[in-house]
């Protein structure tokens, strides 16, 4: 039972390092636009401390990794020497076995031995004391010529009957030493197969110690090859937002030089408009002529359109997003032509249109205005996704900045992910 729960125990632990492992990479890396902050410059630094975080966690494994090692590679010196040891004492039981048989064999020749000798014993006391023939024990002593030859058959008889006590003796003895050579082997062989049973239990505790930290070092291989993942992961950001930070830099210093360019235009075109004013002035040339110059001038402005969320329904900002399909995707992008990413997209729509507080992340849309029901969805409606947000334009369909390889879409279903929350932006924020 406690090895059934600690395999339990390990299945359930590694399921949840991979559910875990699994919600660092699809719920951080994978969604464009939504990591860390909203500058290259945060998310590098963010990502570089989590990085190093990353990298003190493949440490801490690797030692524990190494601990538990040393500790199998222990386990193992003692099974080795336990497995040799058991070797040994089945070779002895072997040995002390065949000794068993042997002793076994030897007493039961020694307990023929003793039945044969009492069987000849009681067949020379009935032949000397119970045969009344001429050579009986009686006749033997009648017989006797003279007391000399009497007193030697009585001596002879004497040292029969010694002679076979004796023997009866040493029989006996046999058999009982015999007897006591078997009992002590059998005892022997109890502590033998004690001792070999207890090997076997120290044999089976020592493999299972085994097997669990084996699990151990394959969830922590498990761990380490999930960690080394998201570094690679985390470099290649980091990488990507250096380049977006130099990007940035050429953008600004470019930006810089245009700059000073213009005012050096400006400060030109004034020079030339001032020489160009005295020479008017030197040729009498009407005031309305001049106002008449500045106006053509003006013209070259863009016009800017002061558009009122009021007036705005769903159906224009449908309108206004499907224009930009098919555009290209750019994370972190705030261009509806050059490129932009999910929650851009949905911010650069409703700014467009005179909406403030715009959200720029996707998850913070879940708060945008006011919920709605999916039974209750109207075109321009905001839709939710885990890491992702999109505008509703009706019969099921939205219309997305969805990933690099597709850009700007209008072509997948509503309910194409999870849908997390619904917002309607329209007409709530003239009542509040």
């Amino acid at each position: 039972m406690r090895r059934f729960w600690k395999e339990k125990s390990v299945q359930w632990y590694k399921t949840i390092a991979t559910i875990l492992v699994i919600s660092i990479v699809t719920g951080t890396l994978a969604v464009g636009g939504d990591i860390y902050s909203a500058t290259p410059e945060g998310n590098k630094n963010q990502a570089e401390s989590e990085l190093e975080g990353v990298n003190s966690e493949i440490e801490n494994i690797t030692e524990n990794q190494e601990q538990t090692q040393a500790e199998l590679s222990k386990k193992a010196e003692l099974l080795s020497e336990l497995l040799a040891d058991k070797a040994l004492l089945e070779k002895e039981i072997e040995e002390t076995q065949k000794a068993i048989e042997e002793t076994d064999a030897a007493l039961e020749e020694a307990k023929k031995r003793e039945a044969e000798g009492y069987e000849a014993m009681k067949l020379r006391i009935q032949y000397m004391y119970l045969n009344s023939t001429e050579n009986s024990f009686w006749a033997a002593l009648l017989n006797a010529r003279g007391l000399t030859d009497l007193l030697n058959r009585i001596e002879y008889i004497s040292q029969v009957y010694k002679t076979d006590r004796e023997l009866m003796s040493e029989y006996t003895a046999t058999v009982e030493e015999v007897k006591a050579l078997a009992e002590t082997l059998e005892i022997e062989m109890n502590n033998l197969l004690t001792l070999q049973e207890n090997y076997e239990h120290q044999q089976e505790e020592l493999e299972l110690a085994m097997e669990e930290l084996k699990n151990e070092m394959d969830d922590y291989e498990e761990q380490i090859a999930a960690a080394e993942a998201r570094a690679v992961e985390l470099v290649a950001y980091i990488e990507e937002q250096n380049r977006l930070i130099r990007e940035e830099e050429e953008r600004r210093r470019k930006e810089e030089e245009e700059r000073r360019q213009k005012e050096e235009e400006e400060r030109k075109r004034k020079e030339e408009e001032e020489k160009k004013k005295q020479e008017e002035e030197k040729n009498s040339q009407s005031e309305a002529e001049k106002e008449s110059e500045t106006v053509s001038e003006s013209e070259t402005e863009s016009e800017y359109v002061d558009l009122d969320p009021s007036e705005v329904s769903g159906e224009d900002i449908v309108a206004y997003a499907l224009k930009f399909v098919g555009n290209p995707y750019k994370w972190g992008g705030n261009s509806l032509t050059e490129g932009c990413d999910c929650s851009g997209f949905v911010n650069l729509i409703y700014s467009h249109f005179g909406f403030t507080n715009v959200p720029r992340q996707s998850q913070s849309f879940k708060t945008y205005g006011m919920a709605v029901e999916y039974q209750d969805i109207q075109p321009g409606d905001i839709v939710v996704y885990p890491g992702h947000v999109a505008i509703y334009i009706g019969n099921g369909r939205i219309v997305e900045a969805q990933s690099k390889r597709a850009g700007i879409t209008c072509n997948r279903s509503v309910t194409s992910s999870r849908i997390t929350a619904i917002r309607r932006v329209i007409g709530y924020e003239e009542q509040n």
